[in-house]
């Protein structure tokens, strides 16, 4: 195995400049329908690992790596990622380990994407662990295909692999350092099959049978390029875009690869705001703390619902949507004057419609006790309205806060026996 290369002269490739990640916020995200969604708070799940010491005497330690490491958990923590797994100078057996207990994190269901890093010696196809053992690269993709990882199917998947695939250099370096450590490939087999793979986007720091090469302070010239255009580039250019400024970045002697397998859409990072990453902070803080906290976190945060059945109310209805907006909600076009058939069909609509974290559900009408009248002056009861939306009938909105605001004006033109009439074909409707 050839491992990662440490430069002793920089005359071909400069060390790079110390390093202070400060990544600009984005001020208006993008996604659907051309882009993949990412705009969940977090943005996604973040895995780094990191090989930099090694049992064997004969791989010497990957000095500068450390810095690789802080530099890219960083960077993707302002641009909106929370950093649920690190991995250092782990066994192959405890990094099997480590990806099972992070493929299996719930935070997958509730984030838009995923990024995972690995860092180590390596060859072509493979990486080594801190016992000398190999795991493959593919291997690692394979963790969360959409088999394995269904939480993850259809969001995007992003991989950084930062080692030597082979031991051709692109340039001749006086005084180079290079380990040289036979490993022992019939120790973990080489997985050649494919399951379901998608929506996964490949980096590596070098091409097939070329070296990669590292500082022993400042680390990887390529881990450096990557943070230096993410944190100025990702508030407006999609990953294409960035990967590509990133290789015009890189220094000639090292060309990189990428690989889009399954990857069919535009892909932007939206990173966060100081104000969407402190509020994330507070609701993570709080989520802690309380167990029961419901979990409003993805993006948008809910559908909202208005149906409004009484003139004059255009301006409240206008400032609701603004408020609701401004909140993080997508609000729905406002029905008006409206039936109860053509009510109950935007209820069975809207219950069917995929959900978010949350829902709410505005009325703005005629009224009495908890009765709503729809316009040609029938009554639906508030019991039968919330029916609509329990977990047998909307199972998308299952164990999540559903909110009613009801602004009824009263009236006289109901009857009594119109309202028990109403609460028992509720009560028959819904046995």
């Amino acid at each position: 195995m050839e491992p990662d290369t440490t430069l002793g002269d920089s005359s071909l490739i400069p060390v790079p400049e110390p390093l202070t990640i400060k990544v600009i916020p984005c001020t208006e995200t993008q996604g659907p329908p051309e882009a993949y969604r990412n705009q969940s708070n977090p943005r996604g799940a973040l895995l780094v690992a990191n090989y930099s010491s090694f049992d064997s005497p004969d791989s010497k330690p990957r000095l500068g790596s450390e810095a690789d490491a802080e530099h890219i958990t960083e960077l993707f923590r302002q641009i909106g990622y929370e950093n649920t797994k690190t991995i250092v100078d782990a066994t192959k057996q405890d990094t099997g380990k480590a990806l099972l207990q992070f493929r299996d994190e719930k935070i997958h269901a509730e984030v838009d994407s995923l990024v995972v890093v690995f860092m180590s010696h390596g060859a072509e196809e493979y990486m080594c662990t801190t016992d000398g053992e190999i795991i493959y690269d593919q291997e690692v993709i394979e963790y969360f295909n959409d088999v394995n990882c269904p939480a993850l199917k259809g969001k995007p998947k992003y991989f950084i692999f930062q080692h030597c695939r082979g031991k051709k250099e692109h340039i001749v370096i006086a005084n180079k350092v290079i380990d040289s450590k036979v490993i022992r490939k019939s120790s973990v087999p080489q997985k050649r099959s494919r399951r379901e793979l998608s929506d996964v986007y490949v980096c590596y720091s070098t091409l097939p049978g070329f070296v990669s090469y590292r500082y022993d302070v400042r680390g990887s010239p390529y881990i450096d390029r990557i943070c230096r255009v993410f944190m100025e580039e990702a508030h407006r250019k999609e990953i294409d875009a960035l990967m590509k400024r990133v290789e015009k970045a890189m220094p000639e002697a090292q060309p990189t690869e990428i690989r889009r397998l399954g990857f069919k859409s535009d892909f932007y990072f939206n990173p966060c705001s100081p104000r969407e990453n402190a509020l994330s902070v507070t609701c993570s803080d709080a989520m802690e703390t309380e167990e029961n906290i419901y979990e409003t976190t993805s993006s948008p945060r809910g559908h909202v619902l208005i149906i409004n059945n009484l003139g004059g109310c255009q301006q409240d209805v206008q400032k609701l949507h603004d408020i609701f907006t401004r909140l993080g909600y997508n609000v729905l076009p406002p029905r008006e004057n409206l039936t109860k058939e053509e009510m109950e069909e935007v209820f069975c609509t809207f219950s069917q419609t995929p959900q978010y974290d949350s829902a709410v559900f505005i009325f703005y009408g005629k009224g009495f006790e908890d009765c709503i009248m729809s316009n040609d002056g029938k009554i639906t009861t508030f019991q039968e309205l919330v029916q609509t939306f329990n977990d047998v009938n909307c199972p998308s909105l299952s164990r999540r806060p559903k909110l009613f605001f009801i602004n009824t004006v009263f009236t006289d033109d109901i009857q009594q026996d119109e309202v028990e009439a109403a609460h028992t074909e509720c009560a028959t409707r819904h046995s």
